[in-house]
């Protein structure tokens, strides 16, 4: 896996402005679009800014300034996700000014953040859901959260960050602002796909699988939260590489059960999952409080076998709006690896150890530097949105209670654990 430091850089200006919120909110029904989009090729040349093609989307994920995206399309297209919205519609997409034609736009998320194309829905765009290899920016798909259960606004992209700089792969996020047929959406995070990009800015050799661990939800209100039980491996989603019918999850499970409360469980299990970056993985969700992730709820992770660390697993995170919980309980993990490491001498004084380690990256000032340029940057934007859940008042709060935590989170995680 590559090294890591901080996503962002610290030296980027915060020069976005907020933009004027003229719609109300009130009026949500479609708008025909007023122009018209010649058919483009694949979409493949840098804006004037970007240095070179390989770091095309970078721009995408820095804090410089909050993203205009223009989304149009028909009133078909726009009725189909009132009553289908999982289901694909092509759309034109304006991202900074740089327009791509018949993307695949849906509603996303589930229980807790689904609302309605009438209310303020996350949204997946697809690029080449419709053209082949189409793209922007180099990305396949954006993924546009609408940040209804992050009180503060800023809980995905400050734990982001962390992850990062402990060395556990994670999505880089930026923030946008999204009109649909002309109307006023509000404020959304722009969160970086686990995708093909993602991998091969990650990763030596990008070619492995990558499963979404996300709870399987069969019938609506009826899911299952997932671990390594041979039980639930046909309900992982292989995202990305090679069908292998969930041998190499197996693997897993193999090892689990085969040293599972031993003082071989470390030994055993490092076989096929990259221990060390599994305890980075496992400190740093412990010291946000992410209640929803996979140590405490099995839930929101992902799993990548990396052929550069001979195939060998590692976990990555996903949707942080739960992080920074004072609720979630930190010494009673809920996961089967986070169980028995801490049952195993060296896999529990390993993780001690990134428990300091995370405790002195969370407070040597970086993070809350981040904090202090993402308020500069959203919060005229969180006034003017015309669809937020939340009041402007709640977030100001909840971003200083962030603060806070960044603050005093290290000596209270030290205090819990017994950690130098």
């Amino acid at each position: 896996m590559k090294g890591y430091i901080w996503s962002i850089a610290l030296t980027l200006g915060c020069s976005g402005q907020p933009l004027s919120a003229t719609d109300s909110g009130a009026d949500t029904g479609a708008v025909e679009s007023d122009h018209i989009i010649d058919e483009p090729e694949p979409w493949q040349a840098p804006m004037e800014s970007i240095p070179d093609a390989s770091g095309l989307a970078d721009f995408m994920f820095d804090l410089s300034q909050v993203h205009q995206v223009d989304i149009t399309m028909t009133d078909e297209a726009y009725n189909s996700l009132a009553s289908s919205p999982y289901t694909y519609v092509s759309a034109d997409i304006s991202y900074h000014g740089t327009v791509v034609s018949n993307v695949g736009v849906r509603i996303k998320g589930r229980l807790g953040s689904l609302r309605s194309i009438s209310q303020k829905p996350a949204l997946k765009v697809n690029i080449d859901a419709f053209v082949d290899n189409q793209n922007l920016f180099g990305l396949e798909e954006l993924n546009l959260n609408n940040m209804v259960q992050d009180s503060a606004q800023v809980h995905d992209f400050l734990a982001y960050a962390l992850y990062n700089a402990m060395g556990v792969a994670a999505p880089r996020v930026g923030y946008v602002w999204v009109t649909i047929n002309g109307s006023d959406y509000g404020l959304y995070i722009h969160v970086e796909s686990y995708t093909d990009p993602f991998l091969e800015r990650n990763f030596d050799e990008p070619d492995g699988n990558l499963y979404d661990g996300d709870y399987y939800m069969p019938t609506w209100g009826s899911y299952t939260k997932l671990d390594f039980y041979e039980g639930h491996i046909p309900y992982f989603q292989l995202d990305e590489g090679e069908d292998v019918a969930g041998a190499d999850l197996m693997g897993i499970v193999q090892a689990i059960n085969e040293s599972a409360g031993t003082s071989n469980f470390d030994e055993r299990v490092g076989e096929v999952v990259n221990m060390d970056l599994f305890n980075r993985f496992w400190a740093t969700e412990m010291w946000l409080g992410q209640y929803d992730g996979y140590n405490y709820n099995t839930n929101n992770y992902r799993v990548y076998f990396d052929p550069g660390d001979d195939g060998r697993a590692m976990l990555m995170p996903w949707d942080h709006d739960w992080s920074f919980y004072s609720g979630t309980p930190i010494t009673s993990p809920a996961a089967l690896l986070s169980n028995y490491c801490r049952v195993d001498e060296s896999c529990y004084n390993q993780y001690i150890e990134m428990v300091s380690l995370v405790a002195s990256t969370g407070e040597n000032g970086e993070l809350e530097a981040l904090l202090n340029q993402v308020q500069s940057l959203i919060n005229p934007y969180i006034s003017a949105d015309p669809r937020k859940e939340i009041s402007y008042d709640t977030a100001l709060y909840n971003q200083e209670v962030a603060r806070s935590w960044i603050q005093s989170r290290g000596d209270s995680v030290r205090a819990t654990w017994g950690a130098p």
